[in-house]
This record gives C-alpha cells, structure tokens and sequence, in this order.
C-alpha cells in the first residue's frame, strides 16, 4: 500500500510565508504614502478654515487678530468682542494643530492689520510655485504650504 501525504512541506511553507511578507513590505511603504498625503490635505484645509474665520473676524473688527489675540491653544475657540453688544463673537468653534505634532499654526500679522499670512510644515516636499519666504518658524522646518489674505 502507499502512503498517502496530505499537507505542505517545510520549503512550500517557508516560500508562501516570503511571499506574504514580500507583498506585506511593499503595502506597508504604498500606506505610509498615502497617510503623509492625507495629513498635508488636512493641514491645508485647516489653514483654508482659519483663512475664512479671519476673513468674518475682519469684517466685523475692520483688521486681523494681532499676533496675542491669535495666540491661542489647540483646540480652544477664536474669539473677541469687537462691538458694543459686549459678548465674545466666536470665529472659530476649535483651533486646529498639526495633525502629526499638534502645534499651532504659523500666524503673522501685518503692521498695518489689513494683511496676514499663514503657513504650516508639509510631509511632501514644498512646492516651488508656493514660494514660503517670509514664513516664520514652522515646526519642523521648513515651511511648505501659505496661505496669505485676499
């Protein structure tokens, strides 16, 4: 009578396990990828959110937050009173951060308050077409997306 052998070799399991873990690695650096490209997008549409707040702030206290009034903590509202009615406006319900370190964004302010300029570090390389001079200390450096007013 033979013998009948039912299940895998030593070697037939040893390449199926380097072929998983062959396809794993490359997955995994296709992951990473895609994970940096979702956090550029999410700093740029947070500076996009804080773009619109400061434009409302604007229209109601006629110039940008000075660079104090934006000093504000991750998470808690932007906020003034700029007319007689004497309650705070809120202008921002949560003050994004940086998804990966969640620091505040760069703000600056221009001398006369009718100008401004937001920048935020990006995962990707900076964009020659968005020059970032003139940016501040973005963390960590360097800069690689602005935003400045209209």
């Amino acid at each position: 009578m033979k013998k009948i052998n039912k299940g895998f070799t030593l070697i037939e399991l040893l390449v199926v396990i380097s072929i998983i873990s062959v396809l794993a690695a490359i997955s995994l650096f296709g992951l990473q990828n895609a994970r940096e490209t979702g956090r550029d997008a999410a700093r740029k549409g947070d500076l996009q959110a804080i773009a619109t707040a400061l434009e409302i702030f604007r229209s109601d206290c006629h110039e940008y937050p000075t660079n104090m009034e934006f000093n504000v903590t991750v998470g808690d509202p932007l906020e003034k009173n700029c007319d007689l009615i004497g309650t705070d406006e809120i202008y921002l319900q949560e003050m994004p951060g940086d998804p990966v370190s969640e620091d505040r964004y760069f703000y600056s302010r221009g001398a006369a308050g009718v100008t401004y300029t937001l920048c935020s570090h990006l995962e990707d390389p900076p964009d020659p077409a968005n020059e970032t001079s003139g940016c501040g200390a973005c963390n960590p450096s360097p800069c690689g997306f602005r935003v400045l007013n209209p």
